[in-house]
Formats: structure tokens, sequence, C-alpha cells
């Protein structure tokens, strides 16, 4: 079941919730003061110059395109946050015996804070909001976002945004997970505990309180990891790990009609509903090994809509937002031929901007892969003659598997406006939005003449990857990649 995360601008109390109902609280309270920052963390990004022969955002440098009446350009910044990097660079021996002690002992440099309530941990999620911020961009696209106590701890930073996402509640099958998890851990403990002192104890009832001690033990763990990033990646409430957020102050994104409108899991059933077998079909070596296949049924993936209201000049016009990360090491060519179906069928009521992490392959060309998306209209923004490479073997986070073997470009901004029509709104029309009957405002049907609305991308680059080499403050295990639009 999903629940829709309304857009909104909260300042969030020190106290931040759990694994609860978006928007509640809990008593367990995360520690965000007395952090301290690297000086790197609070640098401003390189100035742009007006007379830079090729600025890369000239028209939040230039002022008189920002006093635009109607602005017509925004920019879109799709980043993989990184919740988790497995495998962790620690010895496996060590993790072991830091779990039989309740520790999730990882490496502070190449690895992700393994607590959400650690004091590293949300000094990464102030870095992070100081990323998104400094980079200047209008809509932030975001995956590996696992719960709403994540959300929360990055939007304590970044109250200059609004917000939206939709929750969803675990599958039993995480359930069953992670108690099993939990129960196997704390007998563990009870044994190395039990047998030591065995012969000392050994009475009639020693088995019941063998038993006793380890239940005992399996609350205290499930008490203690409750807010562990496994925890949070296994059961938390945020779908799809996706959230979006729009700058308020974006004079080319306004309306208070922003908001998730929903989230198609990538199953069977949205391939059938779409499916048509794809001309040469890429084929690969790699496949998805049995613990992915098993992650992707419990904690499954699909993509975020949003709906964006877009100022201009009496015509009234919105933007669909599309968010999603792919399966990595698979084959998505099925997936991907669905969602450049489904990215069309919306390009018929106004301009449609698909984003996020599709994870290609990397021993099959991009052309290739994205020829599906390709073949439905949609647009690279900056094409694929030169490749962004957001995966950088070179940073702390990053790991080196069949999937990822080399530096490459996993991000990927695509844009589609096939014929979108904007109502014109005069004087006497009457227009209540935009969008289908099931998101609960007007036809487009019904806001009086049509004409055309261009969505071109401008310029693309990567986002500020310095600002990823702090050594021993890790910010994720991939760059930013920023698009400028201009929209006529």
């Amino acid at each position: 079941m999903l629940k829709l995360q309304s857009p909104r601008s909260t300042e969030f109390p020190i106290a931040a919730g759990d694994l609860e109902e978006s928007g509640s609280e809990s008593t367990d309270s995360l520690r965000t003061q007395g952090v301290t920052f690297q000086s790197c963390a609070a640098e401003p990004l390189r100035e742009i110059s007006l007379n830079d022969p090729d600025p890369f955002f000239l028209y939040q440098a230039n002022p008189n395109l920002q006093h635009e009446p109607y602005p017509k350009r925004f920019t879109v910044l799709t980043w993989n946050a990184c919740a988790i990097s497995f495998p962790l660079h620690i010895h496996p021996a060590k993790f072991v015996v830091g779990l039989i002690l309740g520790c999730w002992w990882h490496d502070g440099h190449c690895d992700v804070p393994m607590r959400l309530d650690q004091d590293s941990a949300q000094a990464r999620f102030a870095r992070q909001a100081a990323y998104i911020q400094d980079s200047g961009a209008d809509l932030v696209l975001l995956q590996e976002v696992l719960s709403t106590l994540m959300v929360q701890s990055l939007m304590r930073h970044l109250s200059d945004f609004d917000h939206t996402y939709l929750t969803s509640s675990p599958k039993p099958a995480a359930w069953v997970l992670w108690t099993g998890f939990v129960v196997l851990v704390s007998l563990v403990q009870s044994i190395l505990i039990k047998v030591p002192f065995y012969a000392l104890t050994a009475t009639e009832g020693v088995w019941l309180s063998f038993f006793v001690r380890w239940m005992i033990l399996a609350t205290i763990l499930a008490l203690r990891w409750r807010n562990s990033v496994p925890a949070h990646f296994l059961l938390g409430d945020v779908a799809g790990q996706l959230v979006v957020l729009r700058r308020k102050e974006s004079k080319a994104l306004a309306g208070a009609e922003f908001g998730a409108e929903g989230f198609e899991i990538y199953d069977a059933g949205f391939r059938a509903e779409r499916h048509h077998n794809p001309p040469n079909k890429p084929e690969s070596a790699i496949e998805a090994s049995s613990w992915l296949n098993v992650f992707f049924n419990v904690r499954p993936r699909g993509v975020l809509r949003v709906r964006v209201p877009l100022k201009r000049a009496a015509r009234p016009a919105v933007l669909t937002l599309l968010n999603t990360h792919m399966p990595h090491n698979c084959d998505n060519s099925d997936l991907l031929q669905s969602l450049g179906r489904f990215a069309g069928d919306l390009a018929k009521q106004g301009p449609v901007i698909l984003a996020g992490d599709f994870n290609p392959l990397p021993d099959i060309p991009l052309q290739n892969q994205l020829d599906p998306l390709l073949q439905n209209g949609l647009q690279v923004a900056g094409g694929l003659d030169d490749e962004f490479c957001t995966w950088d073997l070179n940073q702390a986070l990053t790991r080196e598997n069949a999937g990822t073997p080399r530096t490459m470009q996993l991000d990927f901004i695509f844009h589609l406006c096939p014929a979108a029509r904007v109502a014109r709104v005069g004087a006497s029309d009457v227009c209540t939005g935009l969008g289908g009957s099931d998101g609960g405002h007007g036809s487009i049907e019904n806001c009086g003449s049509y004409d055309f609305l261009d969505l071109t991308a401008l310029r693309t680059t990567i986002a500020d990857q310095e600002k990823f080499f702090c050594e021993g403050d890790p910010l994720s295990d991939h760059y930013g990649l920023i698009s400028e639009f201009l929209i006529d």
C-alpha cells in the first residue's frame, strides 16, 4: 500500500522519527549537536563568471535572465546518495566479531556509516544537503533514500526545498529476513555466553533459562539496531527509495500542485502492460546473482511519478518528472522498453523528464542498451557521444565488480516532449489544472485552445566532483549529474 507524502517545508525538531508513519516522531532522538565538519564541506561552488567562455549555468549567473517575468530555464540534478557501500572495507572476520558484540563495525574512510543515528551519519547528511544546495538545481531526484528518518535528516538542512515521495509498508519477506538475522546473531551471543558456564549451571531449568536469555538478547539487539542502515534498507518506508525535491525560489517551477502522483513497481505486471519484444535485444554475460534477486523481491524498485507545475504567462502547464533506480547487474532491456512506453504515454499530456540511476551493463554499448528508450522518443541530455562518468573507481565508496569494472556513466537524464499540448486560458476560461482524472484535476481537454510546448536540454555536466574527495569523509559513490533545460 502506497501513501502520499505531501510536499512540505518543515522545521524538524532534534528528535527524528523512526520506522513510523510519515510525519510522526519518536522519543529516540538523533544527536545532531556537537558535530564537526571538515572545512571542505563548507566550501562554496566555483563561481561562474559571465566572461567564462563556456559557463554552465549562464541563466543563474545572469541577473537579467533571473528577473524575467516568466523564466523559461530550470536545472535538474539526479543523484544516488548511496545508502550503503557493499562489500565493506573491513575484514569479514572483524565484521562478524563486531556483530556478535552488537556493533556495526566499518571503515570510516571507505564505508558509509552503518547507523543513521550516529554523529558521523548526521554529519554526512549535512554534507549531502550542502552538496544539493550548492548545486543550484531547481529539481533534485534522489535515489537510495531509505526511510522517512533519512528524509528528515536531509531536510533538516534543506529548508529552501519542498520534498515529495510515497510511502509503502515493508513486505512480509523483509520482516522475516530481518527478524531471522537478529534472532541468529542473538543465538550466537547466547551460546557464547552460556558455554563457559554450562558446567556450573547444569540444572533442570538450564534450557528454559537459555531460551529466556536468548529472547532477551534478541530484543536488545532489535532495539539497538532499529536505526541501523540494514534495518532501514529492508524495512524503510520510502517507496522505491526515491525522493524528489523542488527549490522554493525557482521562478520557473511554481505552484501548489507539486507532489508525487504514483509509484510503478518493476514487476511482471509493469512489463506485461506495455511489453513488446524489443528488436536486436542486447545480450550480456552478466547475470544477477541469487541474493540480488532476493533483494529485488524484498525491496522492489520502480519509478516515481511526480507532478511539477510550470509557471507560464497565462498558460498553465505541468511537467511530469520520473525518478527511477534500475536493478544492477541485470539485463534491463525489457524494463526500459516498458519504461519508454510509459513515458511516451505521459508525454501526451505534457513534457516529461526521466532521470535516475540506470545501472547499464559494462559489456554492451550504451547506445544499444538505451535504445528501447530512444525508440520511444526520449532524448539523452548531453547525448551519448561524451560519457559523463558518474561512477568513479577513484572514489572511496565505489567498488569494482563485474557490473562496474571501470569508471563509467551510470546516471542519465532523458527528456521527451512530442506534441505536448498546453492550454491557453483566457479571461473567460475556467481551468483547474492539467492531468488525468485520477489526479483529481480538470481534464486537459476542458481548458480551451492548445499549442505546443517544447523542452530542450541546453547543457549537462557532473556537479562538483571535487567535493567527493574529502579524506575520511565520504559523500557518495555517485557523482550528481545536472542538466539545464529551456522550456518554450
